[in-house]
């Protein structure tokens, strides 16, 4: 979940070139409105995630 759906899309498209559904959620306990970003990958694209968006 992020508040930066964007911002956060457009780095992990650049750097993994994969597809991305953004689907808009709120907080049951806060009731914040953000975006639950959900993608496919493998184990070395989770290396190549974790390096590019940390």
């Amino acid at each position: 979940m992020t508040e930066k759906a964007d911002l956060l899309t457009k780095a992990l498209q650049d750097e993994l070139v994969r597809g991305i559904t953004i689907l808009p959620s709120t907080g049951a306990f806060s009731h914040h409105e953000s975006s639950t970003l959900f993608m496919v990958i493998n184990r070395v694209e989770l290396y190549e995630m974790e390096r590019c968006c940390s």
